[in-house]
């Protein structure tokens, strides 16, 4: 039984009351999520949704299952063929005329591009080694912090902690991770982030003067 929301309970009785045509639940698994049962869970809760939502004479008739479809990235994830069994076991339960959508924009576009961008320095700041690059969280790098991009370099030194920040003076731009990155990086080297052909750009800004990342197509 998935947990119910009360909020939810307000949003349909006050929809029954003004006569609104709600039209139907959308839900998040949660952006690259590895964990299937998300996926149920939200569909199990969009089905009692509904079934509030008859009592109250509303016509519910659209079901959104929203994104968070994942990629592998530098940790495996499930695949979107046992993702897709398990919604389509759960959506056994909905009538055929409900029409149902989904989101899955980075499961389609994330492998289409690297983002590459420059170290622009190196320093060591109380023991612990900083790179510094010329794109960070402002300039299309804004996942960095919660999605477990893989980084290559054309270095092939030993491993070595980096703490990793962007070229603003933020206390943003710095990532709360460490990557494990070659030690004899250098100012002008060049960094690949793999899977980036999502939430990079459409995520950049000019913040601080910084101009948008080009987009080559190859």
């Amino acid at each position: 039984m998935a947990q119910k929301n009360s909020d939810v309970g307000t949003i349909i009785d006050k929809a029954a009351e003004l006569k609104a045509d709600l039209a139907g639940i959308t839900f998040h698994a949660g952006s690259q999520c590895t964990n299937i049962n998300n996926w149920v869970l939200g569909i199990r809760a969009a089905r009692e949704a509904f079934d509030e939502m008859l009592k109250k004479n509303l016509r519910p008739r659209l079901l959104n299952l929203g994104g968070g479809y994942p990629v592998t990235l530098s940790e495996p994830v499930p695949s979107i063929e046992d993702i897709g069994a398990d919604i389509m076991t759960e959506l056994d339960v909905f009538p055929d005329d409900v029409h149902i959508i989904a989101e899955p924009g980075r499961f389609l576009v994330s492998d289409t591009g690297y983002f590459v961008c420059r170290v622009v320095g190196t320093a060591m700041r109380q023991n612990q080694p900083w790179l510094y690059l010329d794109a960070g969280f402002y300039g299309g790098l804004m996942e960095l912090d919660d999605i477990p991009y893989h980084i290559d370099t054309d270095r092939q030194g030993e491993l070595l902690s980096w703490k990793v920040a962007g070229p603003s003076c933020c206390s943003n731009d710095a990532f709360k991770g460490c990557y494990e990155l070659p030690s004899d990086l250098q100012a002008n080297d060049f960094i690949y982030i793999k899977n980036a052909g999502a939430y990079t750009n459409s995520m950049s800004s000019t913040f601080n003067g910084f101009e948008l990342p080009d987009v080559k197509v190859i």
